[in-house]
């Protein structure tokens, strides 16, 4: 009763989206472009549900002006200046049940990818709505065959992974032992882990964590950005100040 209720709830809903947006693909085209799309468009609309709710443009810019006054602060300090900021970005981090829930909605479609490609490709007549027809499906993509696994998708991801938590453990806080050990760590139980399941799930993987390499690079670009206009402003606001003290006296 249990795993019919999963089925329904959420294989059944995955598996049908995926073949709708097939559907609405050339005849020719691969399932694989379909993942690729089903995958960005995931990604962008979880994107879009995280930022809605995480943080208000005033608050960022209230947390950006508190950043850049510890920077300058305790710029001869990047000890200190890493550990305030860090704990200041802690304590305005608004997001982390929504980043959980995007993080679980990823994990259940890899869940339903595997089903799929592991054991109901020959079961599709029962399991799409009855409006959606049985086609043809090419399961080959860029000449690799995602009904098996891909070595080659499994790196490209491990390689990707270990880009972004570089990327993105540079930007924050000074690495611990730990953190760096989990940097070598995750890409390579990924690689593990995806050579061993069907190449479908490589490629969700990899879209999913080139999507994340690029939103952010693009947010860290508009936050450097904001925070160079800020320090603009904050400068041009002490000189008049100055100016205003000078005239005085």
């Amino acid at each position: 009763m249990f795993t019919l209720f999963l089925s329904e709830v959420f294989y059944r809903p995955v598996l049908n989206l995926l073949f709708g947006l097939h559907g609405l693909l050339p005849p020719e085209a691969s399932f694989g472009l379909t993942i690729v799309a089903f995958t960005i468009l995931l990604r962008a609309l979880l994107t879009v549900a995280t930022s809605s709710q995480s943080i208000s443009e005033t608050q960022q810019e209230q947390l950006d002006a508190a950043i850049t006054r510890i920077e300058a602060h305790y710029a001869n300090d990047p000890v200190k200046q890493k550990t305030l900021v860090g704990k200041l970005m802690r304590e305005n981090s608004f997001s982390i049940v929504l980043a959980a829930l995007g993080m679980l909605i990823q994990v259940i479609v890899i869940l339903c990818l595997y089903r799929l490609f592991t054991h109901d490709l020959r079961a599709l007549d029962r399991l799409l709505y009855s409006f959606l027809s049985v086609m043809d499906v090419n399961f080959r993509f860029l000449g690799i065959n995602l009904a098996e696994p891909s070595g080659t998708l499994a790196l490209l991801t491990a390689i990707l992974l270990f880009l972004y938590l570089t990327f993105s453990t540079i930007s924050l806080l000074s690495l611990t032992t730990k953190s760096k050990a989990f940097q070598y760590l995750i890409p390579l139980i990924t690689y593990f882990f995806l050579t061993r399941l069907p190449g479908a799930v490589g490629l969700f993987l990899l879209t999913s964590t080139l999507f994340s390499l690029i939103l952010f690079a693009s947010n860290n670009l508009l936050t450097r950005f904001r925070r160079f206009a800020l320090q603009a402003r904050l400068a041009d606001d002490e000189a008049r100040q100055a100016a205003a003290a000078e005239s005085d006296s």
